[in-house]
């Protein structure tokens, strides 16, 4: 692989009506929400909080604010009042430029902002005489930062209060500096704006069992867990799902905190299924994304599918969860069976499905045999017999999302439920919170596992250095006869006397059909190379290996491959459909104005062995001129240790890919007794 890659992926916002905070930063590279809801109707809560003073229930608040004020006092300059909470004391003037009201419409949202260079000491703002001001200003070197208080009625005398920051910066150099900052003092500033939201709480009253009162953001809320008093059906009425004190909702960047359950009473889809459920654990969290976004991230769960999105080393075999769409695992039917492990035939069987709504999933274990039955069957005298829904509500503050599993099961397996149920409790917390990642676009592009490949991939490269007498051997890896790396092909002639280069082959047991797609969509801005992600990461490339196939991006003649954003991509300039393309590159021009140059050929092809095995090669070939810049820069002593490695985990990556065998919906139904037969 001959160079870097960079993904176009782009974060997604949550759907909803635009502010008046969208117009003064619609895209900004910060934004962080806080929310609590108050009893208080919205003209009610607008007096407090517009015209009132927000630090007035929370005295951490006022000694935060206080603080910022100290590099002022500690120089003997004058501080004008107290620190104070009010939005009408706000002032900015030529002479003491600062934080204003940019946008007001009463009694529904306020927004204050400022422009300056907020990480020095004593913040240099710069006077912005009105909201268009703000919106235009796009002089170098300054920060923008606006936030703002919205009001929602949520109605029965509920007011929803949302704390909104969001911070830009005028130029990428900048915005580095903003974020150092950031990390220094973000923290306070978020705790801050916590203990506010709380001193709002404690001060004028929550709502105790409003759908959305409870926090699904909160740091310090306890994770989910099974519903008090839903233990055993003889339980009490008056203690089943009883609410913990409420807290105030927070989101940090659009960090979707999973939580238990408000409103663990109330009925929701599956429960009908199993009514005589001796355990109950029903957790929600909020995400920032329309129902029709998270839908097709929950049909395609399942071992051998998307996975289960929460620790896969537990539940999923050790194989990493999807981080894109599958297509091919959205057809998902009532009576369909999810695996619930690659090497089983049990699963989770679809008890009913409403798309965009809800899904059901069940199963009922014979403990004897340890087999999965229908769930409609007649319960063996051992048995394991689980429903787990999931349900989808759209509100003002993002969907939430409701997940309850439910358990019943044989008196001698008391034992085997005290361990199961808190395991399955911490796991659902972290699907969750993985979930509303990727619903929200917020994934990240490396995760454990693309670092410590990386950090493997780093020392092959130093071991490459380190034995410049192994290149040859190097450069025909993964073909059976070295000889064949002397035949001519296609691309050749482009440079026909290269300097160096390599011909890398692999085995593939998949046909060709199944290969082609991953190779003709490698690209930086496309799939990626499938290859050591976190090192192309670290040398700026921003790129996140494809996982399944994108029929928009084939190779077409003409069209660029790109290896790095800062590196002149190759173009396509042969297509063999279904079978190879010739990606090029020279720098025509300066060679024949006799400046530094270099030209580079780049032909990936599948070549059928039998109907069921294919073989894919990769053939680098380059030229350039002999200056010591160009030589350190294009020639082997550097180039090779990296491209050997960095190509063959691509050749390794195709492979993994094509060579997958979702289990898709051929989990056959179970049987009594290990019969089956298919559900569809």
């Amino acid at each position: 692989m001959p160079g870097a890659t960079r993904s176009t992926a782009k974060r997604t916002r949550g759907a909803r009506s635009a502010t008046a905070l969208d117009r003064m930063l619609p895209a900004p590279r910060m934004d962080e929400v806080d929310t609590v809801d108050l009893t208080m109707s919205p003209e009610e809560a607008w007096d407090v909080i517009r015209h009132g003073d927000l630090f007035e229930n929370s005295r951490l608040a006022r000694g935060l604010s206080a603080l910022r004020t100290m590099p002022d006092r500690i120089a003997h300059r004058e501080v004008e009042g107290g620190p104070s909470g009010r939005i009408d004391d706000l002032s900015s003037r030529p002479e003491a430029p600062g934080f204003r009201v940019l946008a007001e419409d009463a009694p529904r949202e306020v927004v204050v902002g400022a422009i300056g260079k907020v990480w020095r000491a004593r913040v240099a703002f710069i006077e912005v005489p009105s909201a268009a001001a703000f919106t235009d200003f796009d002089q170098p070197g300054f920060v923008k930062a606006a936030w703002a208080i919205r009001l929602t009625d949520l109605g029965e005398g509920v007011t929803r209060v949302t704390l909104e920051v969001r911070a830009d910066a005028t130029d990428p150099a900048t915005w580095r500096r903003f974020r150092r900052y950031l990390h220094l003092f973000g923290p306070g500033s978020r705790l801050l704006r916590r203990r506010l939201m709380a001193g709002l709480a404690r001060g004028h009253g929550t709502p105790d069992q409003h759908p959305l009162a409870r926090s699904a953001f909160g740091r310090r809320s306890r994770p989910g867990g099974v519903d008090e008093g839903a233990r055993r059906p003889e339980a009490e009425a008056g203690q089943a799902g009883v609410a913990e004190p409420v807290q105030p909702a927070r989101r940090t960047g659009p960090i979707a905190r999973p939580r238990r359950s408000p409103e663990a009473a109330r009925a929701v889809p599956g429960d009908d299924l199993l009514p005589d459920a001796a355990t109950q654990v029903t957790q929600e969290v909020i995400i920032q994304a329309r129902p029709e976004t998270i839908w097709p991230w929950l049909v395609q769960m399942g071992s051998g599918r998307g996975g289960f999105y929460s620790l896969d080393s537990v539940d999923n075999a050790g194989r990493r969860s999807a981080r894109e769409l599958r297509p091919e695992f959205q057809d998902l039917r009532r009576g369909d069976i999810i695996s619930a492990a690659p090497a089983g035939r049990g699963g989770f069987e679809v008890l009913d499905i409403q798309p965009d709504r809800s899904l059901v999933l069940g199963n009922l274990v014979d403990r004897m045999s340890g087999t999965q039955i229908p769930f409609s069957d007649e319960r063996p005298s051992r048995f394991w017999q689980t429903t787990w829904a999931f349900l989808l509500e759209p509100g003002a503050a993002g969907t939430r999302l409701t997940v309850r599993s439910r358990a019943n099961f044989s008196e001698g397996d008391r034992l085997h439920a005290g361990w199961r149920l808190p395991v399955q409790r911490g796991l659902q917390n972290v699907q969750l919170r993985h979930l509303a990642a990727r619903a929200e676009g917020r994934l990240r592009r490396d995760d454990w596992r693309d670092v410590v490949a990386g950090v493997g991939g780093a020392a092959l490269m130093a071991a490459a250095l380190a034995t410049p007498f192994l290149r040859g051997r190097r450069s025909t890896w993964g073909l059976e006869d070295p000889v064949e790396a002397e035949r001519a092909y296609p691309g050749d002639g482009l440079v026909p006397e290269p300097r160096w280069g390599y011909t890398h082959a692999i085995e593939v047991d998949a046909p060709v059909e199944a290969v082609w797609p991953w190779v003709e969509q490698v690209g930086a801005d496309r799939a990626g190379f499938y290859s050591y992600q976190w090192l192309e990461n670290l040398a700026g490339a921003q790129v996140r290996n494809a996982e399944t196939v994108h029929p928009e991006w084939s190779a077409a003649e003409g069209t660029e491959v790109l290896v790095h954003p800062r590196v002149v991509p190759l173009r396509i300039v042969e297509v063999a459909p279904g079978r190879s393309f010739v990606a090029y590159v020279d720098d025509e021009k300066a060679r024949d104005q006799g400046q530094p140059w270099a030209r580079a050929s780049w032909h990936l092809a599948v070549e059928p062995i039998d109907a069921h095995h294919t073989r894919f090669l990769s053939r680098y070939r380059t030229d350039f001129s002999m200056d010591l810049r160009t030589r350190l820069e294009f020639g082997p002593v550097l180039g090779e240790p990296v491209s050997f490695v960095m190509d063959r985990q691509m050749l390794r990556g195709v492979k993994e890919r094509a060579e997958e065998r979702g289990v898709g919906l051929s989990v056959p139904r179970p049987r009594r007794g290990g019969e089956s037969s298919d559900s569809t």
